[in-house]
């Protein structure tokens, strides 16, 4: 999981436990770290899903690795 959003994610977002730091997507230690790794996993698999108000295209990852992906953000996020 940690290799599918370095590769697919790590270009336009920050997330510390990926060691990325992509500058164009939300930073997502800042808007994740005080949510419950349940709340957040929804969230991230929504935008994956949806894409987010024009600026991240839907569908970047699809089926068990969009799932993963979630997974890996929502557990890690914040720390």
């Amino acid at each position: 999981a940690k290799e599918l959003f370095q590769t697919n994610c790590g270009a336009c977002h920050t997330l510390a436990r990926a060691g990325t730091d992509g500058i164009v997507g939300p930073n997502l230690d800042d808007l994740l770290g005080q949510g419950t790794p349940e709340t957040n996993k929804q969230l991230v698999q929504t935008a994956i899903d949806n894409g987010v108000e024009g600026r991240m295209p839907a569908g970047i990852l699809q089926g068990a690795n969009a799932e993963q992906v979630a997974d890996f953000v929502a557990r890690v996020a914040g720390q």
